[in-house]
C-alpha cells in the first residue's frame, strides 16, 4: 500500500501530500489570526455593549475573544484595529460609554436609526480624529451640535438628520463644510439662520441637504457661493430661507438635484436655470417666485425628470409649438402657474407619473383622456372645467392612485365606468355641478381610501355598497341631495376616519353599531398611511418624489366655523350628520368613539336626552347638538371633557342648572341659548328665553337625580362664597393697608378657613 501511496497520482511522494494536507488544515486560524482584534479595543466594545440599552438582544453576537468576528464590527485585516461601526437600525438606546471614542483608529461610524432620545451628541466624538464616515441619522439625538466636531478634519460624509437638535447650525460649521463631500442637516429642529459663510470654503461638497427646519432662516444666497465644481444635490426644502435665487447657480454645471419648494424665496427664476444641463429634478414649488417664465428655457435640460413650479406668482408661457427635449418626464407640477390651457406639449409626454394644473384658469371641456399608461397622479382641481366628464375619460389610467377634478363647473351623471380604476385611492370630484346616482362601479375601486363628493347635486339614496370599500377613511358626502336612512353599512367601516353627510335630506335614526368604526374608537394614533406621508393625511394626493401635497381642500364644520384643511393629522377625526332630518336618540355607543375630536350633530329632529356616554369621548374638542329637540339636563359626566373648546346645546328643550366643572366655566350664554329652563353660571337671570321650539317647561326625571341635586346644591354654595369671598376679600384689602402685622395674619387666617369650608378640603 505504501508503495501505491508513494507512487500516487502524478507521483508525488506520500510524505508531500502529507504536508499540503496538514497546511490546509492549518490555514484558517493562521488567517483568523491576521484579522483577531486587540484585547483592549474588545474591551471598549464590550463597555459600549454594557451601556446601552438592546431590548432586541442585537448585539448577542458581541462575545468571544475575537471582536472582528462580531455583527457589525470590522477590523483592519494586518493590524487587528477596529476601524468600522456598522450600527444602524440595531434599535439600541440608552447611554454611549466614553470607551467607544477610545478607539482611535475608527474611520467608519454608524449609528442611524437607533433610540437614543434625551442624549446630546457626545462631544467625545471630537477624539475620533481618523474618522470619514459619520451617520446619527434619526437616532433621537437632542441639544447642541458640539463643536468638538471640528477635529474632525478627515471627515468627508456627516449625517445628522432627523433628530432633536433644537439648535443653531454654529459658524464654525464652515470648517467642517471645507472638507466634506456631503453634509445632510435635515429635520432636526435647527432654528436661526444659515452662517452667511457656510459654503465659502466647500470645494469638496457634492450634496447638501438641509430640508424641513421649519424655523431655519437666512438668504438662499449663500448657494451661489459654493466653489465646489462637483456639487450634485442641493435640498434646502422646507425651511424659512428668503431672497432671490442667485445667478451664480447656473455654475453648478454638475447640480442634478436642485430642491428649494416650501421657502418664502422671491424674485424670478433666473435665465442661469438652463446651464444646468445635467439637472433631473428642477422642484421650486410653494415658494413667492414671480414674474413670467418661458418653459423653453429649459430646453437644454433634456435629462429633466421632476419640474415643480406650483403654488408661487408665476406665469408660465408655453408656447403652442415648442417641443421639450426631455422625454423622460415623469412628475410636472404647474399649479398656480396662470395656465389657461392644457399645455400642448403633454401629448409628448409618455412618462408622466404626477401631472398637476391644479388653481389654474384651463376651461373648456375635459379631454377624452390626459392618462398615458404610468400615470398615477392627476390634480385638474380649481379650475373653470365645464360640460361633462367624457365616457371613455378613465380608460387609459389604469394605474391611477389620485384623481382630482374638484372646484370645477363639471355637470351631468358620471360616467358608468371606474371599475378599470383597481388602484385608485383618492377621488375628489367635490364643488362641481356633478348629480344623479354615483355609479356602482366605483365599488370596484376596492383600493379606495378617499372619497369625496360633497358639494354637488347627487341624489337618490347613499348606496349600501360604500360599506364594502373596506380601506375607506375619509366619506364627504356632504351638500348633496341623498334621501333615505343612513346605511349601517358605513358605519361598520373599520378604518374611516372622517364622515361628513351633512346638508342632505337623510332621515331615520343614527345607526347604533358605531363601535365598529374602529378608527374613531381608537384615541391613539392610527398610522393609517393615507396616500402620503407617515404622520400626515394629503387629502388631494401624494406626490411619489418627494411628498408634496397639492392644494385640493377640505372644510369640517367645527368649533361653530367651516375650517378648511389641506393637510390633516392621522389621529384628526370628526363625525358631521348636521342639517339633515334625522331623528331618535343619540346613540349611547357614540361615547365608546374615543379618537373623535368633533361631534356635529345640529339642526336635526334629534330628542331624548345627551347620554351620560358622551364623557368618554376622552379627545372631543367640538361638540355641537343644537336645533334639535333634546330635553332633560346636561350631564355631569361632561364635565370630564377636558379638551373641550366649543360647545352649543343652543335651541333644545334642556333644562336645570349648568355643570361647573371642567372646561364648562369656559363657555358662554350662546352655548345654551333658547333651552326650556337652564340657569346657572353664566347666566345672569334664573332662566333663558325659549324661542324656536315649544317649552312646557317640563323636564323628565333621570337615573342620577340625586347626583344632580347635589350639583344644584354646589352651585348655592358657589353663589353664597362668591358673594362671602368678596365682602371679607374687601376687608382684608382695607385691613392690609390698615391694620397691624398681626392683626392682618389673623384676618387671612379667617379668609382662608371660611374658604375651605365652602369648597371643602379635598
Amino acid at each position: 500500500m505504501e508503495a501505491a501511496l508513494s507512487h500516487g497520482t502524478q507521483g508525488f511522494p506520500v510524505r508531500i501530500v502529507l504536508l499540503l494536507m496538514l497546511w490546509l488544515i492549518a490555514l484558517p486560524p493562521l488567517i483568523t489570526a491576521g484579522n483577531a482584534c486587540l484585547l483592549e479595543e474588545r474591551n471598549y466594545l464590550l463597555d459600549f455593549k454594557e451601556a446601552v440599552v438592546d431590548k432586541y438582544k442585537s448585539l448577542d453576537s458581541w462575545q468571544g475573544l475575537n471582536c472582528c468576528m462580531w455583527n457589525g464590527v470590522g477590523c483592519d485585516f494586518h493590524t487587528g484595529h477596529v476601524t468600522r461601526l456598522e450600527l444602524q437600525a440595531y434599535d439600541l438606546g440608552g447611554k454611549i460609554h466614553s470607551s467607544l471614542f477610545q478607539l482611535a483608529y475608527l474611520e467608519f461610524l454608524d449609528l442611524s436609526s437607533n433610540d437614543f432620545s434625551d442624549i446630546p451628541i457626545p462631544s467625545d466624538l471630537g477624539k475620533l480624529k481618523r474618522l470619514t464616515f459619520l451617520d446619527m441619522y434619526g437616532s433621537g439625538f437632542s441639544g447642541p451640535i458640539p463643536k468638538s466636531l471640528i477635529n474632525l478634519t478627515s471627515l468627508l460624509h456627516l449625517d445628522l438628520s432627523y433628530n432633536f437638535l433644537s439648535a443653531k447650525i454654529p459658524v464654525w460649521f464652515e470648517n467642517l463644510t471645507s472638507h466634506l463631500n456631503s453634509l445632510y442637516l435635515s429635520a432636526s429642529d435647527l432654528y436661526d439662520s444659515v452662517p452667511p459663510n457656510l459654503l465659502r470654503t466647500a470645494e469638496r461638497l457634492q450634496e447638501i441637504d438641509i430640508f424641513g427646519n421649519s424655523d431655519l432662516v437666512g438668504d438662499i444666497s449663500f448657494i451661489g457661493e459654493q466653489r465646489s465644481s462637483s456639487l450634485t444635490s442641493i435640498n434646502l426644502s422646507g425651511n424659512k430661507f428668503t431672497g432671490a435665487i442667485p445667478p451664480s447657480v447656473g455654475n453648478h454645471s454638475a447640480l442634478v438635484y436642485l430642491v428649494l419648494h416650501g421657502n418664502q424665496l422671491n424674485g424670478t427664476i433666473p435665465p442661469t436655470i438652463s446651464k444646468l444641463v445635467n439637472l433631473k429634478q428642477l422642484m421650486l414649488s410653494s415658494n413667492s417666485l414671480s414674474g413670467v417664465f418661458p418653459l423653453s428655457l429649459l430646453n437644454n435640460l433634456t435629462r429633466l425628470e421632476a419640474l415643480y413650479l406650483s403654488d408661487n406668482h408665476l406665469t408660465v408661457r408655453i408656447d403652442s409649438t415648442w417641443i421639450p427635449q426631455f422625454d423622460n418626464l415623469g412628475y410636472l407640477a404647474l399649479g398656480s402657474c396662470n395656465l389657461a390651457e392644457f399645455p400642448p406639449f403633454l401629448v409628448n409626454q409618455y412618462s408622466l407619473v404626477t401631472l398637476d394644473l391644479s388653481a389654474n384658469s384651463i376651461a373648456g371641456g375635459l379631454p377624452d383622456s390626459l392618462c398615458g399608461t404610468r400615470m398615477a397622479v392627476l390634480d385638474l382641481s380649481k379650475n373653470m372645467l365645464n360640460n361633462t366628464i367624457p365616457t371613455n375619460f378613465t380608460r387609459d389610467c389604469s394605474v391611477l392612485e389620485v384623481f382630482s377634478l374638484a372646484g370645477n363647473h363639471l355637470e351631468g351623471d358620471l360616467p358608468k365606468e371606474w371599475g378599470s380604476l383597481f388602484k385608485l385611492r383618492s377621488l375628489n370630484l367635490s364643488d362641481n355641478h356633478l348629480g344623479g346616482a354615483i355609479p356602482s362601479s366605483i365599488a370596484e375601486c376596492q383600493s379606495l381610501q378617499v372619497f369625496d363628493l360633497g358639494k354637488n347635486n347627487f341624489e337618490g339614496i347613499i348606496p349600501e355598497w360604500i360599506g364594502n370599500l373596506s380601506q375607506l377613511q375619509i366619506l364627504m358626502l356632504k351638500s348633496n341631495k341623498f334621501q333615505g336612512e343612513i346605511p349601517t353599512q358605513i358605519i361598520g367601516l373599520p378604518n374611516l376616519q372622517i364622515l361628513d353627510l351633512s346638508l342632505n335630506m337623510l332621515s331615520g335614526s343614527i345607526p347604533s353599531k358605531l363601535t365598529k368604526m374602529l378608527a374613531m374608537v381608537n384615541a391613539s394614533q392610527t398610522s393609517p398611511e393615507l396616500v402620503g406621508q407617515e404622520y400626515t393625511v394629503k387629502l388631494a394626493g401624494y406626490d411619489i418624489l418627494s411628498n408634496i401635497g397639492f392644494r385640493n381642500q377640505i372644510t369640517a364644520s367645527m368649533k361653530g366655523q367651516n375650517l378648511v384643511y389641506e393637510i390633516i393629522k392621522t389621529n384628526f377625526k370628526w363625525i358631521d350628520l348636521s342639517n339633515n332630518n334625522l331623528s331618535g336618540g343619540i346613540p349611547e355607543e357614540m361615547g365608546s368613539l374615543q379618537g373623535v375630536i368633533a361631534v356635529n350633530l345640529s339642526r336635526n329632529n334629534l330628542s331624548g336626552w345627551i347620554p351620560k356616554t358622551l364623557g368618554g369621548m376622552e379627545q372631543l374638542e367640538s361638540l355641537d347638538l343644537s336645533v334639535n329637540k333634546l330635553s332633560g339636563k346636561i350631564p355631569l359626566e361632561l364635565q370630564s371633557l377636558n379638551y373641550l373648546e366649543f360647545l352649543n346645546l343652543s335651541f333644545n328643550m334642556l333644562e336645570g342648572k349648568v355643570p361647573l366643572g371642567g372646561q364648562f366655566l369656559t363657555f358662554g350664554e350662546s352655548s345654551y341659548l333658547s333651552n326650556s329652563n337652564i340657569s346657572g353660571i353664566p347666566f345672569t337671570n334664573t332662566t333663558t328665553t325659549c324661542k324656536s321650539f315649544p317649552c312646557d317647561g317640563e323636564g323628565d326625571d333621570r337615573e342620577n337625580s340625586d347626583e344632580e341635586d347635589d350639583s344644584d346644591g354646589e352651585y348655592e354654595w358657589w353663589v353664597v362664597g362668591a358673594g362671602l369671598s368678596y365682602g371679607l376679600g374687601f376687608s382684608i384689602v382695607i385691613g392690609v393697608l390698615t391694620l397691624s402685622y398681626k392683626l392682618r395674619n389673623i384676618a387671612f387666617s379667617l379668609y382662608d378657613g371660611l374658604i375651605l369650608n365652602i369648597f371643602g378640603r379635598g
